[in-house]
């Protein structure tokens, strides 16, 4: 077994509220992302509209108008998928509405809406104002540890619950509704009802489907059939009633609703009949209408589906090796709909109900994931990478931030982190270099880094530290075995980095994960991840039973770190090169080690004094997180037009801080530092489904990024309690143990050989 640092006890932890509870008017940058690893995602926004779609195949360019006669907020999309309720007391007239605040032509809305979010799950309370119905619905996709298929499952999931809390029986209706939007072009679109079984829904399909349109495919909403209800399908009916217009939701029209809201039924449609001009959109419905009367006291409830299949991506879906088609993913979903969400709700209750951790943490911890699933692809060949922010710049695997954001990945879905890490191993090359991604929405272009100049000081010693820390992590010394020529010639092009024999890497520009920020000489920051990378890579050659290597790297270790203290203390911290400002990364590879148990790059008393002047002038100068670099007075460093990055705020910088400080003994204000960087990010920002990678130090709003991967770098927090807290220590070694299992449990032969 190899080494894991050994936890003592001290709890710090209280509990407090949940941050991820929102209403109808909440300002967000995004919904609640409803997926799959690999497969694309539809939003839930806590006003009930279903949001940007990427099931398209279109990551970086997240579906919102149907075609470019309209645009306005979130185009079409963001109305394009109503629910709706039919209520009849049998004494006044009958009433329909729609669950979200937003109304659409004739069709009225609900009072409010409150929506609390735990990714991948939504919970949502409907206002319904004197209407005595109590209306919940809980949406979700499969999201598993372990479970790597099932969490790639291309589909939202919807339950619906209406309860009666008035004296009198009522009749009642549910609808659900989708537009069709398969293909680039509105042309040749058209639905077909389809009932088969207990399943009844619409399948949106597109004729004569071009090859090579990646939004060509199937698209299928469907519902449970039951001996109770009445089950009605309008497949095909007009969604948009006036041309050349922008977006106004009194210019659409929901699927068959004069007659649901008079019946609770909807008429049958136009059938599959095609569209034909560049105008027109078709949207289809499902209403099921509860055939006895709900008595008072009761409830009933329904279940809804809506799944996408498209296998027009260059390199394929996981997906596509287990369904056919949108309908198969129907079938599949409904016949396990409970287990898949106890077994997604399982996990999350593990982290929500545990004792030590403090609600926002495990809030924070959760909602954290979901990158993952919004940023992924998992072809069908079994490669997978992440993509490091896919609208603003949507590189595949992209590693200086993979380094940061990998660790619940790992945790979780190791087979899918082997993958990742093959690949670079892969594309390693000549000399030694290991590139910066895998390519710019492909998987076979890697690049040697984003900005120009000379190639990246940061990337090889972060490769050598995720070999070591996925070893570390999952006891898997084959894993190491294949790794290892790689990690040898990583190491040795990082030692060719040393222009003037002090045994540091030199920066010689905007060559690192700050590249917009020009760094020279030996900095703290890519010299403190190189000495961890030394002390990970000699592990490494002695659990691979080569002690020459090992040797080479603790004599390289021994001498830089000296050259490291000496060159870079100025009696409170360690500076930075070019000036005597105090950044925050100066000791980032000093947070992996101690993660890894590697021990102390230097002297443990300069560590922590290092810390304390961190935690002083960079974590104090901003209410929304630890502001990247500060001067000896604690002034950020002023911002320019190139560089947005030192004066400003990384959350996943400041999560690593805040770990760090933990590690050290600051655990309350580490916590605190983590904190008001995540409360910011969910609550005033409104950035929690779509986290930035900068935001400003000023007022705390997005400036860079979406769905960043960095910010996962908040579950570095989960092995820095475990130090103090036995409870968290045993969460974290429980989840060790998970991952070990999860990797052990399936061969490399199943994923692609590169």
């Amino acid at each position: 077994m190899l080494p894991l640092p050994q936890p003592f006890v001290k709890n710090t932890c209280e509990k407090g509220e949940n941050v991820a509870t929102y209403a109808h008017h909440s300002a967000l940058r995004s919904g609640l992302p409803l997926g799959g690893i690999g497969a694309g995602t539809l939003e839930f926004f806590p006003d009930g509209t279903r949001g940007a779609f990427t099931g398209l195949n279109n990551w970086e360019k997240p579906l919102g108008q149907l075609h470019n006669f309209r645009s306005g907020p979130f185009g079409d999309y963001r109305v394009a998928n109503p629910f709706a309720v039919w209520v009849d007391d049998g004494r006044d007239q009958p009433f329909a509405f729609l669950l979200q605040t937003l109304s659409i032509g004739t069709a009225p809305a609900v009072d409010g809406i409150k929506m609390a979010g735990l990714f991948p799950v939504a919970e949502l309370s409907f206002d319904c104002g004197d209407i005595p119905l109590s209306i919940k619905m809980i949406a979700f996709s499969p999201f598993i540890p372990g479970r790597d298929e099932d969490s790639g499952t291309p589909a939202a999931f919807f339950r619906l619950t209406i309860s009666n809390k008035g004296d009198r029986p009522l009749k009642v209706s549910a609808m659900a509704s989708a537009v069709n939007c398969i293909g680039s072009w509105n042309v040749a679109r058209y639905n077909e009802a389809l009932s088969e079984g207990n399943l009844a829904g619409i399948i949106f399909r597109k004729d004569r489907p071009d090859p090579f349109d990646p939004r060509e495919g199937t698209i299928a909403l469907a519902a449970r059939h039951t001996a109770d209800t009445d089950t009605f399908i309008c497949d095909s009916s007009p969604y948009v009633k006036k041309c050349f217009r922008d977006l106004a939701a009194d210019d659409l029209i929901v699927a068959g609703w004069d007659q649901f809201s008079q019946s609770g039924s909807l008429p049958a449609g136009l059938g599959p009949q095609r569209l034909e001009g560049e105008f027109g959109e078709w949207i289809g419905a499902i209403a099921q209408r509860q055939r006895d009367p709900l008595l008072p006291g009761t409830s009933t409830q329904w279940e809804f589906v809506y799944a996408w299949h498209m296998p027009n991506h260059p390199n394929g879906h996981q997906y596509e090796r287990k369904y056919p088609d949108a309908w198969a993913v129907v079938e599949d979903a409904f016949a396990r709909f409970d287990e898949l969400y106890q077994s997604t709700v399982s996990w999350q209750n593990s982290l929500v109900q545990h004792a030590a951790l403090p609600d926002w943490l495990a809030d924070a911890l959760i909602n954290n994931l979901y990158p993952i699933v919004s940023g992924s692809w998992w072809v069908r060949d079994g490669r997978f990478a992440l993509l490091e922010c896919p609208t603003h710049h949507p590189l595949l695997g992209t590693l200086d931030v993979h380094y940061y954001g990998s660790i619940p990945l790992a945790l979780s879905f190791p087979n899918l982190e082997k993958s990742t890490m093959r690949q670079f191993a892969h594309y390693q090359l000549a000399d030694g270099y290991i590139p910066h991604d895998l390519g710019k929405n492909r998987l076979d272009c890697p690049s040697t880094g984003t900005s120009a100049g000379p190639r990246w000081k940061d990337l090889c010693s972060k490769f050598v530290l995720l070999i070591y820390r996925n070893v570390l992590y999952w006891q898997d010394e084959q894993f190491l075995t294949e790794m290892y020529p790689t990690l040898i010639r990583a190491m040795e092009w990082q030692a060719s980095t040393d222009q003037d024999g002090d045994g540091l890497p030199e920066n010689e520009g905007m060559d690192s994960t700050f590249d917009n920020w020009i760094m020279s000489g030996v900095t703290p920051y890519t010299g403190s991840l190189y000495l961890a990378a030394l002390r990970a890579a000699e592990k490494c050659a002695l659990l691979m039973h080569d002690p020459q290597n090992a040797r080479v790297f603790h004599e390289r270790f021994v001498r830089a770190s000296h050259s490291f203290d000496a060159l870079l203390w100025n009696g409170t911290y360690y500076r930075a090169t070019t000036d005597n400002d105090c950044t925050i990364c100066q000791l980032n590879g000093q947070w992996y080690a101690h993660m890894l148990g590697l021990g102390y790059l230097l002297p443990p008393d300069r560590v922590k004094r290092a810390v304390q002047a961190m935690l002083d002038l960079n974590a104090v100068c901003s209410p929304y997180g630890a502001i990247n670099s500060v001067s000896a007075r604690g002034r950020a460093t002023p911002k320019d037009d190139l560089n947005h990055q030192a004066g400003n705020i990384l959350p996943g910088e400041t999560y690593a801080l805040a770990a760090l400080a933990i590690f050290e003994g600051f655990t309350d204000p580490g916590l605190d530092l983590a904190r008001k960087t995540y409360v910011n990010i969910a609550g005033q920002s409104g950035c929690i489904w779509n986290q930035p990678d900068v935001i400003s130090a000023d007022d705390g709003k997005a400036l860079f990024g979406d769905d960043y991967e960095r910010n996962m770098s908040i579950w570095s927090l989960l092995p820095a309690l475990a130090q103090h807290d036995q409870q968290i220590a045993s969460l974290w070694l429980q989840l060790l143990d998970q991952a070990k299992s999860f990797a052990m449990g399936r061969g490399k032969d199943e994923l692609r050989e590169i």
